[in-house]
């Protein structure tokens, strides 16, 4: 299969001492079939009507986004549902789900059929440890995760982003956010490939009592 180079810079900082940064690059060979396919199948809307022991009506907003990605053998599906009673602030959980596909599981190609999913684009998943101090004193870690899901509507791409919030041992907190963008009409539409030259090293000796300027 195809050869990708990996390189990871890792920076260690220790209190206020001085940061220590090492890279390592490495070669991963990537499977043939190694394919990742993302769709968005339609979403759901439900509404719940419930009656309170006073005799008062409530309703019940349900909304609920699935989103299957496969990798290889592995179909991943994250369903996203958001309920809302009356008036109150909109409740938001996500569940995530990982099986193997064989012949009992849908194929994704099949799902793509018009008006029953959408082809969508996942960036990748970005996570991030920061250190806090509380008022005591007391370091805690905070771990912030997020995933950036866009899928095209017409002139526009629907961003959907998943932040998921956890600090220490704490339950984590995931807040998602839909938001919409203009495509411009001379975008390409092709992957963006990025080309990096070759480094460049130079050494520069000076003599002692020698003024340089640079």
């Amino acid at each position: 299969g195809p050869i990708e180079e990996v390189t990871e810079i890792t920076t260690v900082t220790k209190d206020d001492e001085a940061p220590e940064t090492t890279v390592s690059v490495r070669e991963e060979t990537q499977p043939e079939n190694d394919q990742t396919e993302i769709v968005e199948l339609p979403e759901e809307f439900t509404v719940e009507e419930t009656t309170t022991p006073e005799g008062k009506t409530k309703h019940k907003k349900i909304t609920k986004r699935i989103i299957k990605k496969k990798v290889g053998p592995k179909v991943e599906t994250t369903v996203i549902k958001t309920e809302q009673e009356d008036n109150e602030k909109p409740v938001v959980s996500i569940h995530k789900t990982e099986e193997l596909e064989d012949e009992t599981t849908t194929l994704l190609q099949d799902l793509t059929k018009p008006d029953q999913a959408e082809i969508i684009q996942e960036e990748p998943e970005t996570v991030s440890v920061t250190k806090i101090k509380t008022e005591t004193g007391e370091i805690k870690s905070v771990k912030t995760t997020k995933r950036v899901v866009k899928k095209k509507k017409g002139r526009k791409n629907e961003v959907t982003e998943i932040t998921t919030v956890q600090k220490d041992d704490e339950t984590p907190v995931t807040t998602v956010t839909v938001t919409e963008e203009q495509v411009p009409e001379e975008e390409d539409t092709k992957p963006v490939e990025i080309i990096e030259l070759p480094e460049e090293t130079t050494v520069e000796e000076v003599t002692p009592g020698e003024t340089k300027q640079v």
